[in-house]
């Protein structure tokens, strides 16, 4: 009696313990799921880095159109170094968080090169406009990145109004 007892609650361990082969093959599945997961993190990381970068790079764009807006006529045609600067700027890309002390803000070296050129227009005013292009280069990683932003400009614009 004590033996059929015995058999019949090894039989019912047997059939509730896991083998090593299910054991194996769940810890692969966690295993991709896991995988899964940190890919989507690195992936959603690098894509908030390339998103503050492109954010960065609009803000440099616009911020250079607007200066070069106010600038007089002569200032614009005799294409004057000292006002229309060209060259790297050492930019953060985000600000820098209060809170904290200390800079942590991640630094990208932003090439800037402003062109001058004609009017892409025929009519006869063309000669008072001018359109100015500013193309920004950095890299990211391995990847080079360039944006550009274009304005045209009159002789009689907006500068003879601010000042």
């Amino acid at each position: 009696m004590g033996t059929t007892a015995m058999i019949r609650c090894r039989d019912q361990r047997r059939q509730t313990a896991f083998f090593l082969l299910e054991a194996t093959i769940g810890m692969a599945l966690l295993g991709l799921v896991f995988m899964a997961l940190y890919t989507g993190l690195v992936t959603t990381t690098f894509s908030v880095q390339l998103s503050r970068e492109n954010l960065r790079a609009t803000q440099i764009l616009g911020e250079k159109l607007d200066t070069i807006r106010l600038y007089g006529w002569k200032k614009i045609i005799v294409d004057d170094p000292y006002y229309i600067q060209r060259g790297l700027v050492d930019l953060p890309v985000y600000s820098d968080d209060p809170s904290q002390p200390g800079n942590d803000a991640t630094s990208r070296v932003f090439d800037v090169e402003v062109f001058v050129e004609d009017a892409p227009i025929e009519e006869p005013y063309a000669i008072d406009m001018r359109m100015i292009t500013v193309k920004l280069t950095w890299q990211t990683g391995k990847m080079n990145r360039t944006r550009t932003m274009s304005t045209l400009v009159s002789k009689y614009g907006l500068y003879k109004y601010v000042y």
